[in-house]
């Protein structure tokens, strides 16, 4: 088996701890990159554990291929992780995994590659696919792209402030030029944005750019929550997953995942429940809060070093989320009960519409009482005899009125 190359990969030591690997389990590493996390969750195994690494990144694939082709535990399977589930099931591994790892965004070969496009640092083909054999390159769609949607990819996947200023001078420069490289983009880029200042200062004015363009043209945040709607589908009861993530739109979705899914519904009032009652509707459960690379990281791993600065300026982190899957299912006569969150909430939001209904109901039974009283009422039976019946009532007549038989 081959060495992986001297690629360090984030945060290893804490990824090993949270996955806390099973020597005989099923793991799943969904973005082998140039395989550092792999190769150490592989050395914890022993001959009956399984490890599946996935990668879109042909380069990837081909170092995976390199490394473990003939290590029988392992599979490799050239897709993007939005896909697990189809290849989970394929292997019969439906609700089987103890594990699964993703290390999101560009890895450090990607950037270091001029010919992907990554970075602006040094010039190159302006590609930025994760799988550089399929797909749109960011070139070709900003050749084709609106205005209006430049604009909107800058702004809602880059938090780009001069988005719409970037959107038009793009626009303009491509009706008489080609943008196919990174200096081009970046030199218009730079063009629109001005100095960075306070926590900006140091950083390129193409930064956000690139990364609003990267996001936009290999789908990530969709496959992000993609594979995350697909969990349940994957792991087992007690399975884990690992998320590093490096910037605020991904930490936005998995923080917003953690919650929707280790929250209880809330009991709306007046429903007879406690509760410890509908405890079974969480399936998940947070181990921890997120965890940031060490001081020591910090110092050896330069990309490490890079996310912690993007932390402090512009609150952007690698981090890692601790996951445990808890699908309560309860047996009797045969008979096994899921409780699942959405069917829970669909319930209460009936009951909560039938409760009102009742209210309802209650108030124009009080009304119908009221004026039931008042009708019984002397003076009310001697109006409507005159006026409903039509008769004259002597001035000596006296009329009593009985109360009816319940």
């Amino acid at each position: 088996m081959t060495q992986p190359s001297d690629h360090q990969p984030v945060m290893l030591k804490e990824v090993l701890q949270g996955l806390s690997i099973r020597p005989d389990g099923v793991y799943v590493d969904g973005t082998f990159g140039r395989g550092g996390h792999a190769a150490k969750i592989l050395a914890a195994l022993s001959d009956k554990g399984r490890l599946i690494v996935m990668d879109k990144d042909p380069q990837a694939i081909a170092a995976a291929q390199e490394q473990h082709a003939h290590d029988a535990r392992v599979t490799i399977i050239h897709d993007d992780y939005a896909r697990m589930k189809h290849h989970i099931e394929a292997a019969g591994l439906a609700l089987n995994v103890d594990g699964v790892l993703l290390d999101l965004g560009v890895s450090s070969p990607q950037l270091d590659d001029a010919q992907r496009g990554f970075s602006f640092q040094t010039n190159g083909p302006l590609d930025m696919r994760m799988n550089n054999a399929q797909g749109e390159t960011a070139a070709q769609w900003l050749m084709q792209a609106s205005e209006q949607e430049i604009a909107d990819v800058l702004w809602r996947f880059g938090e780009e402030r001069f988005s719409r200023r970037i959107a038009r001078r793009i626009v303009e420069y491509r009706q008489h030029t080609l943008i196919n490289d990174t200096d081009t983009l970046a030199s218009l880029i730079r063009e629109c944005v001005p100095s960075p200042r306070g926590k900006e200062k140091g950083k390129h004015p193409a930064t956000r750019s690139f990364q609003a363009i990267r996001i936009r043209i290999n789908r990530e945040l969709d496959n992000i929550q993609t594979v995350l709607d697909d969990l349940f589908h994957i792991l087992k009861v007690g399975g884990r997953l690992l998320v590093i993530s490096f910037h605020s739109l991904e930490d936005r979705i998995i923080k917003q995942f953690i919650r929707r899914e280790s929250t209880p519904p809330r009991i709306p009032k007046g429903l007879p429940l406690r509760q410890a009652g509908i405890t079974a509707q969480v399936r998940l459960r947070a181990i921890g809060k997120a965890i940031k690379a060490g001081l020591q990281e910090l110092a050896d791993n330069p990309r490490a070093q890079r996310g912690a600065q993007n932390r402090r300026t512009s609150r952007l982190m690698r981090r890692v989320y601790w996951l445990m899957l808890l699908v309560v299912l309860v047996t009797g006569s045969a008979l096994t009960v899921v409780y699942v969150k959405h069917e829970s909430r669909v319930l209460f939001a009936e009951l909560r519409q039938v409760q009102k209904l009742q209210d309802e109901e209650m108030i124009h039974w009080g009304r119908l009482q009221l004026q039931n009283s008042t009708l019984l009422t002397q003076a009310n039976v001697e109006t409507m005899a005159r006026k409903k019946l039509g008769m004259v009532l002597p001035d000596n007549v006296q009329i009593v009125t009985l109360p009816t038989d319940e």
